[in-house]
C-alpha cells in the first residue's frame, strides 16, 4: 500500500507557454504547457520538464509505488474520477485537496448524485457554486435569517421565521 501524507491543496496551472509562469514561481509548483504538451516543476531557480518516466499511472491509489523521487506525479483512475499525486518527500500529497471533481450543472436537480466530499459543482440556473461537505450540496451562497417577521411582505407572515434561505429563495417568497 503507498505512504500517505496528510492532503495539501496544490494547484497545477495550465499557460499557453512555459514562459507566461513568470508570476507563479514558486518551488515545486507544477505547470502543464500547452504549446509543449508538457508538464513542468519548478526547482526554485528554474522550470524543469518532468520527465515521464517520473509520471506514475494506476488504476488506485494503493497501486502506485511505495516510493518515488520527489515531484514525481501520480495519476489514479479512481473508478473514472482521476486524482493527481506528487510525491513530496516520503508519502503521495493529493494535488487540489480532498475533493477533486468540478462539475457544471444545468440546474441543482441535476447536481451529480454520487459526489465525494469536497466536490465542487456549478448551477447554471443560479449562477451559484455549491460544495459537497460529505453528506450533503452545500451552497456557498450567503445565506438569511431573520428570528421573526414584524411585517408580512409576499409570502412571508408575521412572525415567521426564516432560516437557512439563499437570497434568491429569499427574493421569490418576498415577490
Amino acid at each position: 500500500m503507498a505512504n500517505i501524507q496528510e492532503f495539501i491543496k496544490t494547484s497545477v496551472y495550465i499557460v499557453n507557454a512555459i514562459s507566461a509562469a513568470d508570476s507563479i514561481k514558486i518551488t515545486d509548483r507544477i505547470v502543464f504547457a500547452k504549446d509543449t504538451g508538457k508538464l513542468y516543476r519548478y526547482t526554485g531557480t528554474a522550470w524543469e520538464i518532468i520527465p515521464t518516466s517520473d509520471i506514475k499511472y494506476a488504476a488506485t491509489l494503493e497501486a502506485l509505488p511505495e516510493s518515488a523521487s520527489n515531484g514525481c506525479l501520480g495519476v489514479v483512475a479512481n473508478g473514472g474520477k482521476p486524482q493527481l499525486y506528487a510525491w513530496i518527500d516520503t508519502a503521495w500529497v493529493l494535488a487540489g485537496g480532498k475533493g477533486g471533481t468540478v462539475s457544471l450543472a444545468e440546474a441543482k436537480a441535476n447536481l451529480p448524485a454520487d459526489p465525494e466530499a469536497g466536490d465542487i459543482a456549478i448551477v447554471k440556473a443560479e449562477n451559484a457554486l455549491y460544495y459537497y461537505d460529505g453528506s450533503a450540496w452545500v451552497s456557498t451562497e450567503p445565506k438569511v435569517n431573520i428570528d421573526e417577521v414584524y411585517v408580512a411582505a409576499g409570502n412571508i407572515a408575521v412572525g415567521s421565521k426564516l432560516e437557512n434561505l439563499t437570497l434568491q429563495e429569499f427574493a421569490e417568497r418576498l415577490l
